[in-house]
């Protein structure tokens, strides 16, 4: 059994902001796979597949850690058979990779998620929002993409979902072998 966690802020206000790219992609996924989230348990949103949930906490970003770990421990999900995908201020936009290894660098939510499961490393899939760093960290990862900052995104998706299904049926370094020179490179 897999899990698939998209990373984000809860609320219409936070729709198509950076920082709820996460989000955006498991809507993109439960599209493609015809399926939506139907449960709800743990302060958080899933669907359950025979072989993979995908979910979305209903906590703030920064908070996402005990859902994480709740919703895995509910499904005896060991934590090499999960998926985290979220906001990366580093890729530029809609440029992306898969990463086991490496800290949670700035990324509040992924930290959260170390510190619940005590560990220091994490399967993700990182998905570019840029950094203007004209703005300070909290507003920029809060502040709406831009329509052609959307329309990349959009063109890229599927190669994000491609990602995500490598992974359901394979191992993370089977994926990244696949997919990160294809994630890496914008449409």
């Amino acid at each position: 059994m897999k899990l698939i966690i998209g990373l984000g802020n809860p609320g219409n206000e936070y729709e198509n902001t950076r920082h709820n790219i996460g989000f955006s992609v498991i809507d993109a996924f439960l599209k493609q796979h015809k399926i939506e989230l139907d449960k709800e348990k743990f302060n958080g949103v899933f669907y359950k597949g025979s072989d993979f949930v995908v979910a979305k906490p209903l906590t703030y970003m920064n908070k996402s850690g005990k859902f994480v770990k709740d919703i895995a421990k509910f499904f005896n999900i060991d934590i090499a058979d999960i998926l985290i995908i979220h906001d990366e201020i580093n890729l530029p936009v809609a440029k992306a990779g898969l990463l086991v290894n490496g800290s949670s660098g700035n990324h509040n939510g992924i930290k959260d998620i170390m510190n619940e499961f005590k560990i220091s490393t994490l399967n993700r899939l990182k998905i570019g929002v840029g950094f203007n760093n004209k703005f300070k960290l909290k507003d920029w990862v809060l502040s709406k993409f831009k329509l052609d900052e959307l329309e990349l995104l959009d063109k890229n998706m599927f190669k994000y979902i491609d990602a995500i299904n490598c992974f359901l049926y394979n191992d993370i370094y089977f994926a990244m072998n696949l997919y990160n020179h294809k994630l890496k490179e914008n449409e």
